[in-house]
């Protein structure tokens, strides 16, 4: 997964994963808030899916992150 996605939409995929909004992220990672919406918006046409929660999902499935 991590080769399918740059290096900034793997970490917002992360964050996004923990649960971090778009404000907390854009603030973290010190990044315009239109550019956090492309990458948003790049990962889940690369992941081919859907909804922010469906990123949650992955990065469970893929043991990026853990309950």
């Amino acid at each position: 997964m991590k080769n399918e996605l740059s290096d900034l939409e793997y970490d917002i995929m992360l964050l996004l994963a923990t649960g971090m909004d778009a404000r907390a992220i854009t603030d973290y990672l010190n990044i315009n808030y239109k550019i956090y919406i492309k990458a948003k918006n790049n990962i889940l046409k690369k992941l081919k899916i859907k909804t922010r929660n469906q990123i949650l999902f992955t990065a469970l499935e893929n043991e990026l992150i853990k309950l």
